[in-house]
């Protein structure tokens, strides 16, 4: 094994554990959070959160996946030492998120006013502009998160990922703590609704903190050799190029909000805020183990963006199998545990009043699996940059889903049934992963299955 193979295979381990390991705290103190939360404030508030942060993630369609576009045109210039194009491609990310912080600013505000009409509260009277400024909140919260997303972007493309998420780790730990001392403490004295609103502005502090201490650990690390000042542009064929990728990415974006954002808004539409609210604590626990699958493949993207540049197809390829199989035994073990944990890891955290019915488990399980299928083709996706070869794909869920969701939501209304059922709403779609490994690679793509 030669030492440039030794040094990528080293960093994708480093990544991937301290990726995970740092996950599954954050996942601890999520859900001991969340178990305060609901006890504390009740299931409507927990609603409330749902809703509002799933039109939130529909609203950052915006972003267009310019992150992850960018990202993969770092790893050659990163590995030839090419300082000046590193921080033209950086200054292009900077300015690309300036303009995306702007108009989602502008959308949110405006969506401010229409996201209450949202809210079915069953037993909380929540006012119309309370409604108004917690969403306001969340925008703020995301727009926090894009602040010096540029210089983020620099750690995960060479491969040091495990500097931002311990960064990220050790802050929400804090918010965490800070949160639920507020929520046992304040609580009492202030009420519910101001609460939730110090809940939310713990939040963005701790966001805002977390965007300051990598901004400072990049200039400690890489200002001296990265000159940002630097007036030069990227040229134009590589815009077009970029351009194509990022509204390619679009249509990846607008399928993926489709899968993992509707359900809930439809539930709580249709249904009602505190069925939401149940679901949702569901969602967090497929989340957790989807964020988990996440983190572990983040963790060796760059890493395989590097071996792309640096090997031969076959190599690739070879290396590509693996990791796809390893996919299927992780989605396969995590979809299993889920179902048969679900019901009585909920009772116990939640309480038997946030339990669905075995079936909807059921369904939720194999959308689980489905979703973490998936990972090892698009960590192929965006190492090699192929992000144009299965937009349709993408767009023929996106489509499907809507149409299913809005037929049932028509059926229910007409039967005038608002029961707390609603296992069509979550019902996964037919999944195209199968199609898209053979277009994710850029290499003898017919070998790959």
């Amino acid at each position: 094994m030669s030492e440039k193979t030794k040094g990528r295979t080293a960093k994708s381990l480093i990544n991937a554990g301290v990726s995970c390991s740092s996950y599954l705290v954050l996942m601890v103190s999520t859900f001991v959070t969340r178990a305060i939360f609901k006890r504390v404030l009740g299931l409507d508030y927990s609603g409330v959160e749902t809703v509002f942060l799933n039109i939130i993630t529909m609203l950052s369609i915006v972003e267009l996946g310019i992150g992850s576009g960018i990202v993969y045109k770092l790893y050659k210039p990163i590995a030839d030492n090419d300082y000046r194009k590193i921080a033209v491609l950086i200054n292009f990310y900077k300015k690309a998120y300036k303009i995306i912080a702007v108009i989602l600013g502008l959308l949110g505000v405006i969506m401010a006013f229409f996201a209450p009409y949202f809210i079915e509260p069953k037993e909380e009277n929540f006012s119309y502009f309370w409604l108004v400024l917690v969403f306001i909140l969340y925008i703020i919260d995301t727009l926090a998160s894009y602040l010096y997303a540029h210089k983020r972007a620099m750690f995960t493309a060479d491969q040091r990922n495990f500097v931002t998420v311990i960064v990220h780790t050790c802050c929400q730990i804090a918010v965490g703590i800070f949160q639920i001392v507020m929520l046992l403490v304040l609580e009492g004295f202030v009420g519910k609704m101001a609460a939730f609103i110090i809940y939310l502005i713990i939040r963005i502090i701790g966001r805002v903190t977390e965007s300051c201490t990598i901004s400072a650990r990049y200039n400690k690390r890489y200002g001296k050799n990265i000159d940002l000042k630097i007036k030069d542009k990227l040229p134009e064929d590589e815009q077009r190029d970029l351009m194509k990728n990022i509204k390619a990415l679009l249509m990846h974006k607008i399928a993926g909000q489709s899968l993992n954002s509707t359900a809930s808004i439809i539930v709580s539409t249709f249904v009602n805020t505190t069925v939401a609210g149940i679901y949702g604590n569901y969602v967090l626990i497929t989340n957790a183990l989807k964020m988990l699958s996440d983190y572990f493949f983040n963790g060796i993207t760059a890493s395989f963006g590097n071996l792309i540049s640096s090997s031969t197809g076959e190599k690739v390829i070879d290396n590509f199998k693996k990791i796809y199989m390893l996919n299927f035994f992780l989605s396969s073990f995590f979809a299993v545990s889920f179902f048969n944990v679900a019901q009585p890891f909920v009772s116990l955290w939640i309480g038997t009043d946030g339990l669905l019915d075995i079936s909807t488990v059921l369904l939720i399980s194999t959308y689980l699996y489905m979703m973490t299928m998936r990972q090892s083709v698009f960590m192929a996706r965006s190492s090699a940059g192929q992000y144009t070869q299965d937009r349709w794909f993408a767009i023929s869920e996106a489509v499907i889903n809507l149409a299913r969701t809005r037929t049932c939501a028509f059926l229910r209304n007409k039967r005038g049934n608002r029961s707390e059922h609603f296992e069509p709403f979550v019902y996964p779609v037919l999944d195209s992963t199968k199609h898209r490994i053979s277009r994710c690679i850029p290499y003898k793509r017919t070998e790959i299955l």
